[in-house]
């Protein structure tokens, strides 16, 4: 088994879209992560319950580490382009659920880099998000033990 984390979330609609995208940036730049960047804002202040099938935020990834994803739809529920083209379709409410269910494999980028990611996403959620979930298969998430993610 690979060491993964598996999130989702909801953006905060007082929340600035811009200002995450800008920070995240920033972020990715001293660590020299790659990112990408999807439509910079939301195209209304309030989320409709269906979405317009558009990727909204940010992407990191570190070098050895999968994407991290900090994007969105218009719903404002978090997701990715890879959820969106499998799942963005799906009208059995049950499977529809797995457009909002993210992962992180960060295996291979080591620990100090599995706790950079845990950390940024607490970090941004607590920012920026109105809910978040978080499983981390280190358990550093939950425990936010160095050493229990050690053990793993």
């Amino acid at each position: 088994m690979g060491l993964s984390i598996h999130y989702n979330g909801k953006f905060n609609p007082q929340a600035s879209l811009p200002e995450m995208i800008e920070e995240i940036e920033e972020i990715a730049q001293v660590f020299n992560w790659k990112y990408s960047i999807f439509k910079r804002d939301f195209p209304k202040l309030s989320f409709p319950a269906e979405h317009d099938g558009e990727i909204y935020g940010i992407s990191v990834s570190h070098a050895q580490c999968e994407p991290m994803w900090f994007t969105f739809l218009s719903n404002g529920r978090m997701s990715s382009p890879i959820l969106l083209d499998v799942w963005g379709d799906e009208t059995i409410p049950e499977e529809a659920e797995y457009l909002y269910q993210l992962f992180t494999k960060t295996q291979y980028a080591g620990k100090e880099t599995h706790m950079l990611v845990v950390n940024l996403a607490r970090y941004i959620s607590n920012k920026y998000f109105s809910s978040f979930n978080m499983s981390d298969e280190g358990q550093y998430w939950e425990s936010n033990d160095e050493k229990i993610l050690e053990g793993i």
